[in-house]
Parts: C-alpha cells; structure tokens; sequence
C-alpha cells in the first residue's frame, strides 16, 4: 500500500474501505483542520492524525470545536466516531512509507485529546513499528496522563508536544479548565517522555513576554 503520486485524489484512491479516510463524503476533509489539510495531501513530511472525539480539558475558548452555530464556522472539528487500530495504521502507513521526512502527529489543536485514545495508539504504534524501520510517531497532547505518556514511549512514541498557556499552574488552570488531572501531570507527562529518550517540546499559547514570564519558565524547564 504504496502512495505512488501526491494530491487528494490519490490519497483516498489509496484508502478504499477506512472510516477515517474514507466516511460518506470523505469527512477527513472536514475533521481535519485547516493548517492540517496541507501537510495531509501534499505529502512531503508532516501528517496529522485526528484520534479523539473529546477532551479533557475544558479550554476558555475551545467551544470553537464544539459549536453549534451557524453563524461561526470551526476549523477544527472533532471525529464523531473512535477509530480502530487498524484504520490508524491503513491511514499512517502509506505516509511512512513514502514521504521523505515522514512524521505522523496524532493530535490537532482542538480535535480532542489523543491520551483519551492512548490504548487505541499504543496499538497502532506497535503495529507500524512491526511493518515500518522508518519515520517519527509524534503526539501533540495536553499531557495529562504521564502513565499513558510512558506506555506510548514504551511502544514506540519518538516525541511529544504538550500544550500550555503558562509555566505557572494558577494560569494555567484559569484557561485549560482541567478535567481529572492537573498541571503536576504535564510537567510529570515531559519528564516521562524526556527521560525515557523521546523529543519534548512545549506549544505556547501567548499569555504575555517579559522578565518575570520568563523568571516563571526557568524553573518550569529546569524540571
């Protein structure tokens, strides 16, 4: 299963029978969000991957994900179905395969939390990793489960990207609105993965510059 040539048509010419690429009016298209439609069809090195059709974080303005007016068009839908496994690896695998730098992102801004799929992805991983030497899983997360962090990285997981407004929890919290975990688990959920050999990075969304953010970094980082 070999992507030959680039654009949207090949793509799903590539993908006959899974849900995920291949919903009644190749819904990929609108699960997807727009930045991400790009990477998907062009092929050349990063490929999102929508997992989730929730979250556990209850972000101030991430309603956009979720809305129901008209009048405000998301572009970031959520999947309304769990993929399997299987449709995981039939979607990755073709990517893996041919892209010259090949990255699979399991997670887009808001269309819901991978670690919320972590068992589903872990499944997946350790298939690709069976069929595939080549390419980076990455997972783009709000790291709120350090224990599925380290089975990720256990099965295969190369980085992880955790998303943050701030390095100080009282912030934090007032944004991310945490469901069932806290800021101790995504501190918790970079060190997990930076200790067991993976890439980390942190997604800062703006909450302000200046000499006393950054004294509030230094001892986030330093951890």
């Amino acid at each position: 299963m070999i992507l030959k040539s680039r654009g949207v048509g090949s793509f799903f010419k590539c993908l006959p029978q899974i849900t995920i690429g291949q919903t009644p009016g190749r819904k990929l298209l609108s699960y997807l969000s727009l930045p991400g439609r790009p990477q998907l069809f062009s092929g050349p090195v990063g490929m999102p991957h929508p997992s989730s059709p929730a979250c556990n974080a209850n972000c101030v303005d991430v309603s956009l994900s979720t809305l129901k007016r008209k009048t405000i068009v998301s572009p970031q839908d959520r999947l309304t179905f769990k993929p399997t496994a299987q449709e995981v690896i039939e979607y990755t695998v073709p990517h893996l395969q041919t892209a010259p730098f090949p990255i699979v992102s399991f997670g887009q801004g808001c269309e819901g939390e991978p670690l919320l799929m972590w068992e589903t992805i872990r499944e997946a991983i350790i298939e690709i990793g069976n069929i595939l030497t080549s390419g980076s899983i990455n997972i783009n997360t709000n790291g709120s489960n350090p224990k599925a962090v380290e089975a990720l990285m256990n099965a295969g997981l190369d980085s992880i990207r955790v998303s943050t407004n701030s390095a100080r929890e009282d912030v934090y919290a007032k944004y991310y609105r945490p469901n069932n975990y806290t800021f101790h688990d995504i501190v918790q959920s970079l060190k997990t993965a930076g200790e067991m050999g993976g890439w980390t990075s942190i997604n800062y969304s703006f909450s302000g510059y200046g000499r006393i953010v950054l004294l509030n970094w230094m001892p986030f980082c330093a951890n």
